[in-house]
């Protein structure tokens, strides 16, 4: 049995590979986040977006100004 090289390109590996992009993208936008002006952690950054979203669940950010220092460019349209 032999393998062909390059493999056909079919709507499920499509996805596949755009799902996983779209994961790793996500977690790079979180990352760089908390590593921004203040040294936010993940957890923080996460609770302050799903306490953007409305959703009372995880921590906000320690830091007196880690709030406002997350949604400063949000604030100005950036």
């Amino acid at each position: 049995m032999s393998l062909s090289l390059p493999l056909p390109a079919t709507s499920t590996s499509r996805r596949l590979v755009l799902g996983a992009l779209a994961v790793m993208l996500l977690l790079a936008v979180v990352a760089a986040a908390g590593t921004g002006q203040l040294a936010i952690p993940v957890d923080e950054v996460v609770g302050s977006v799903l306490h953007k979203l409305g959703l009372d669940w995880g921590a906000l950010p320690t830091h007196p100004q880690g709030e406002a220092t997350l949604w400063q460019c949000a604030s100005r349209g950036w």
